[in-house]
């Protein structure tokens, strides 16, 4: 199947020989994260523009954009700390312009779940100390919106329109939540077992 190495070769970018297994994870884990997140942004921008959302649908283009050259960067310097913090920044800050962008809570769908990946993305990939800055960071731009919603409200979208972005913003958001749980509770099955053999 060309699929698999395809993402073996994604997943595999950023390993260095002297890397620990729990690192050759981790990069395996973001990358691929990473990779699918960018073909969300452009499925999201494409869905905008269908929507003659124009100025909301530059953004998870743009993002995927960045995304894919900073994946691009990754496998040739191989500095994880910094691809993490890029990664981080990026996957906080474009739900909230997204959600300032479409009209607030109701009209983006609340699409400032996506930014919780950051904190939980901090838990796995940093540590205890960076993921808590990173939910203080998250729950200020939360503020932020909700000041922002109450000060400058707008006109609400179509209901059909609001039920789709809600739906879509909260599934993906699950499923891709669900999936990274998938693989660690794989990968630390895997482990369990080969020390126990």
């Amino acid at each position: 199947m060309i699929i698999n190495p395809f993402f073996e070769k994604i997943s595999n970018c950023g390993i260095l020989e002297t890397d620990s297994v729990q690192e050759k994870l981790n990069k395996r884990i973001l990358c691929i994260t990473s990779f699918l997140i960018t073909i969300a942004g452009f499925i999201w921008g494409i869905m905008y523009f269908q929507l003659n959302l124009y100025i909301p649908a530059i953004f998870p283009i743009v993002y995927s954009f960045i995304v894919g050259l900073t994946i691009i960067w990754f496998s040739k310097y191989k500095n994880f700390k910094v691809f993490v913090n890029i990664q981080l920044l990026l996957i906080i800050t474009l739900p909230f312009c997204l959600q300032w962008t479409l009209g607030g809570f109701s009209n983006s769908g609340v699409v400032m779940v996506w930014a919780i990946l950051a904190p939980f993305g901090a838990l796995v990939f940093q540590n205890n100390k960076k993921a808590f800055y990173w939910l203080i960071a998250y729950m200020c731009l939360a503020f932020i919106s909700v000041a922002q919603n109450y000060y400058y409200p707008t006109l609400e979208n179509p209901k059909w329109m609001r039920l789709l972005f809600f739906s879509t913003n909260i599934l993906a958001v699950s499923l891709l939540s669900f999936l990274l749980c998938y693989i660690l509770s794989l990968n630390q099955k895997k482990n369990l077992s080969a020390n126990q053999s």
